[in-house]
């Protein structure tokens, strides 16, 4: 039943359409928000209006809202960052660690939808419904469809760097530094290590570029991952540090911050990607530069192909110093830096200065590299899309995430040619 209301939710099936907290302001949904499928709230990033205040943050949802203390999330720093609590059943009213009380909407449904979700819950999470057409379709079709997708892929990634020029008065290093900053979170923690780099824009970073303890005390510090005290001397030294610092700068740990960790390897903990990142401001103090002067693929990897010193040469967290290698990132990890930095900024810079030469550069590296390895390009192999570049992946994640998961089949080419197939045998 809580995942029937999770579908609800991220799809806007509720009945009536106008929604209003338990205690009569109404709620408007600009954004769902993205389906969490590891431990934390079950939804990231929602924005919605509760009277007349926007929010931003995470969605709880559960069948009976005493389910929250019967999860023990009023214990929980990770629900902190809860704005909105969506149940079936109002039986009790929410508080957060701090004893606030969380926002409450009652949803509910009509017995067409609940009848419709059972229907397509028994194909399979993962299934396709267009699976068995896909082999049936020429292949023209397929790959212009493909081609149009990887290139819809990389707009997305450029208009957000495009945001972030805006933002920054056209400081394409400032711009750089906060999209590299959320790549470094792979998906899990993207939005949260770009917060954490906005709280520390690179002019005050400038300032103690050649120390490297002062550079990772402000990142950690900031990120709300330092204890209070520790007995291993580099983290203190850095505790230290980071409270001279929050002074020196006046500095602000951003709102919201709630680390994913849950089943995750100890090399793509926060704490252990804070550190490279720290690693690469020291490193490359025209990073921007450098990148753009590189000429061929292995130029670019070396610039992040690096090893880790001191404390976090074997260190994944605070709490455990030892057992890793001093390697940066995996030739893995780099190419998708490549894939989600490196590309739209080419693309970015080639558009802004209107260079066929950095567009055309951005396409190239994705289709030299290979595709990426996930559930999603399997889904789409295995039902008969061929995947041979980054650039045809990039194409299937968003085919994926753009249309299958927001039910768009009717603006997909596949589905299309499914319903002119209906239509066909209908007048045959």
């Amino acid at each position: 039943m809580e995942k029937f209301l999770q579908y609800v939710w991220q799809n806007r099936l509720w009945m009536p359409l106008s929604l209003s907290t338990t205690d009569g302001l109404p709620v408007k949904v600009l954004d769902p928000g993205w389906l969490n499928k590891d431990a934390g709230p079950d939804f990231f990033n929602a924005k919605i209006i509760i009277g007349e205040q926007e929010w931003v943050g995470n969605i709880e949802v559960h069948v009976k809202a005493s389910d929250w203390y019967r999860h023990s999330h009023q214990f929980d720093r990770l629900y902190d960052s809860v704005i909105l609590h969506v149940v079936s059943e109002d039986d009790a009213t929410v508080t957060r660690l701090n004893g606030l009380p969380v926002p409450q909407v009652v949803v509910k449904c009509t017995e067409q939808t609940a009848e419709m979700y059972d229907k397509l819950e028994k194909a399979g999470e993962l299934d396709l419904i267009c699976a068995s057409t896909i082999p049936n379709i020429p292949s023209i079709y397929l790959t212009d469809w493909v081609d149009s997708l990887g290139f819809e892929r990389i707009y997305e990634k450029v208009e957000r760097f495009q945001r972030h020029l805006a933002n920054f008065y056209n400081d394409w290093e400032q711009a750089l530094y906060v999209t590299l900053a959320r790549a470094l979170g792979f998906g899990h923690n993207g939005e949260m290590l770009e917060r954490v780099a906005k709280s520390l824009p690179l002019n005050i970073l400038g300032k103690h570029r050649d120390n490297l303890l002062s550079l990772e005390a402000m990142f950690l510090g900031q990120a709300a991952l330092l204890p209070d005290v520790s007995p291993e001397p580099y983290v203190q030294q850095m505790i230290d540090e980071y409270k001279f610092m929050a002074v020196k700068f006046s500095l602000r740990q951003p709102e919201g911050i709630a680390w994913q960790m849950g089943r995750m390897r100890p090399q793509n903990l926060p704490y252990r990607r804070l550190a490279v990142l720290a690693a690469l401001i020291n490193r490359e103090p025209r990073l921007f530069s450098r990148i753009m002067d590189c000429r061929s693929m292995e130029d670019l990897r070396e610039i992040f192909r690096f090893d880790l010193t001191g404390y976090w040469a074997t260190a994944s967290s605070v709490y455990s110093h030892t057992g890793l290698s001093p390697l940066s990132l995996s030739d893995s990890s780099i190419d998708v830096i490549i894939i989600n930095v490196v590309a739209p900024l080419f693309y970015a810079y080639g558009e802004y200065t209107g260079s066929r030469e950095y567009t055309e550069r951005a396409v190239d590296l994705l289709n030299l590299l290979s595709p990426e390895h996930n559930s999603i390009v399997s889904m789409f192999t295995r039902a008969g899309i061929k995947c041979s570049s980054a650039f045809h992946s990039q194409a299937l994640i968003r085919l994926r995430r753009s249309y299958c998961e927001q039910r768009k089949c009717l603006y997909c080419r596949i589905g299309h040619l499914m319903m002119k197939a209906t239509t066909k045998n209908n007048q045959s």
